[in-house]
């Protein structure tokens, strides 16, 4: 299966490449997911609640990531080098286990 995150050359008629697309590397896509679990995590960090300590390791660790984690493409084009934190059992109880 080739490596969706390669990048792709775009050719004139005549054979020439004409464009290179660069694919987002896996630290943006990293990112990109971080931020949606950080996004699904919000709820914890009302005002009119308090954290428990799990809660908080976790969002941490999350808002950490990008100088703890290498992310890399393997050769098959998925993610390699990332760890992610282990969900409090409150998110689940919210949103259901995850996916």
């Amino acid at each position: 299966m080739p490596n969706p995150y390669a990048p792709t050359k775009v050719y004139d008629d005549d054979g020439n490449v004409i464009e290179t697309i660069n694919p987002p590397t896996a630290m943006t896509v990293m990112k990109m997911e971080r931020a949606r679990r950080l996004k699904e995590s919000d709820w914890m960090s009302c005002s009119d609640r308090t954290m428990s300590d799990e809660e908080k390791a976790y969002r941490q660790a999350l808002r950490d990531m990008p100088s703890t984690q290498n992310p890399q493409w393997d050769e098959n084009g998925k993610m390699s080098g990332v760890t992610w934190p282990t969900r409090p059992s409150s998110l689940d109880e919210h949103m259901g286990p995850s996916h």
